[in-house]
């Protein structure tokens, strides 16, 4: 009987898989807030454990993140 629970990632094996995800997308600040008050449909998609904040576009199936540092 196989195991199919995989390992956690670490921090760094998960920021970089976001990093290199062709859905996400690592946005400026001024780009971020202007997705937060755009008209767009969008949904909240926060990495908390990473300090990365993020919305998701259904339409377009992309995720666009930011460093919560960057926003300060």
């Amino acid at each position: 009987m196989q195991n199919n629970i995989s390992p956690p990632k670490t921090f760094q094996q998960t920021y970089h898989t976001l990093r290199d995800s062709p859905d996400c997308r690592f946005v400026g600040p001024r780009e971020y807030c202007k997705l937060l008050i755009s008209t767009k449909h969008l949904e909240r998609c926060d990495e908390q454990m990473l300090g990365i904040r993020g919305v998701f576009d259904p339409q377009s199936g992309t995720r666009f993140l930011i460093e919560e540092e960057e926003l300060s």
